[in-house]
């Protein structure tokens, strides 16, 4: 039994929560740290944690905690995440892992400097039935030689609490975009080498006190030449997050995730078929149940820290690009 402790109170760690009540064997939470006192306060009184605490650190120092998930989703995730290493604990961490490529490798080095305990990062893509789907018909050469790679993104809005301040937020790129491209990096089996981005507030102005922005449209290309269109909005109109369409030499596939629909499009010269699938999996579930394995039968995670980086990396030259208001060239 894998005794688990929550860092932060995001859309993902009470997601994540939800999981474990609702269907998780092998994973118990035990402790909850949160800024929000109120937070806080409803788990001291309605819950079966054991320990709820504004000072993460005296969630650290809990004597049955064995891993923790940080999702502060601030800039002190990168302390977060040493401190727990430090108190011998496995790391799970939401995705960006850090709001900068500096303090993501400092984690990366400092899990690497731990050989006994894990660190791994949340890449969710990575493990919807859709995805992993489209990942092995790409494989088996079902597209052929893969041309171009369209993704849309629809950013859910959550509007500002009244009388609170408004959360520190990386921009766009920085915190929403990352999953979009590390599945990007995932299915085309390469990196971006370039991009060229522009965003603006068109709907949400208190966004523009922030510095940040709600539309964005994107281009650029894989090191391996193919040719990559991403566009994002935040908006509150309920659709799919994420509506991937791949285009190659023989034929074109696109679905979105599976959460939102099982089913998959395949057209080709015969015309179109559907493929749907049929695990109903949480990819949060999925990856939790993986981390909880790993720590388990002591067996090292799969390695997800470089693919974080990697699409950390990319973010910022998107927000390079769309500050220079020029192409950007990505050395990775």
């Amino acid at each position: 039994m894998l005794k688990l402790g929550l860092i932060g109170w995001s859309r993902e760690a009470e997601r994540l929560h939800d999981i474990i009540l609702r269907s998780t064997k092998g994973v118990e939470l035990v402790g909850v740290s949160s800024s929000q006192d109120a937070v806080i306060q409803r788990f001291r009184r309605n819950s079966s944690v054991k320990i709820a605490e504004t000072d993460y650190r005296r969630l650290l120092g809990f004597h049955e905690l064995d891993a923790v998930y940080i999702a502060a989703g601030t800039d002190t995730d990168m302390t977060m995440a040493i401190e727990a290493l430090e108190a011998g604990l496995h790391v799970l961490l939401a995705h960006p892992l850090a709001t900068n490529v500096s303090d993501a490798y400092t984690i990366k080095g400092k899990v690497d400097h731990y050989t006994t305990q894990y660190g791994t990062v949340a890449l969710k893509s990575r493990a919807d039935a859709n995805f992993k789907k489209v990942k092995q018909m790409i494989s088996k050469g079902i597209c052929g030689d893969i041309r171009s790679i369209h993704i849309h993104v629809q950013i859910p809005y959550q509007s500002p609490l009244p009388q609170q301040s408004l959360p520190i937020k990386a921009g766009l790129y920085m915190d929403e975009l990352t999953e979009e491209i590390d599945l990007i990096h995932w299915l085309g089996d390469s990196v971006f080498a370039d991009v060229h981005a522009r965003g603006r507030v068109m709907q949400y102005d208190h966004l523009a006190k922030q510095k940040d922005i709600d539309t964005a449209m994107i281009s650029g290309r894989l090191k391996s030449g193919v040719l990559v269109q991403t566009s994002a909005v935040v908006s509150a109109v309920q659709s799919p997050r994420t509506d991937l369409h791949i285009v190659g030499s023989t034929a074109a596939i696109r679905c979105t995730e599976a959460s939102w629909s099982p089913t998959i499009t395949i057209i080709d010269e015969q015309g179109s078929q559907s493929v749907r699938t049929t695990d109903t999996t949480d990819p949060l579930q999925s990856v939790l149940l993986d981390f909880a394995d790993a720590v388990a039968y002591k067996r090292s995670p799969q390695d997800t820290l470089l693919p974080s980086i990697y699409a950390t990396q990319v973010a910022v030259a998107m927000s390079k690009s769309d500050i220079l208001k020029e192409e950007t060239s990505i050395d990775i």
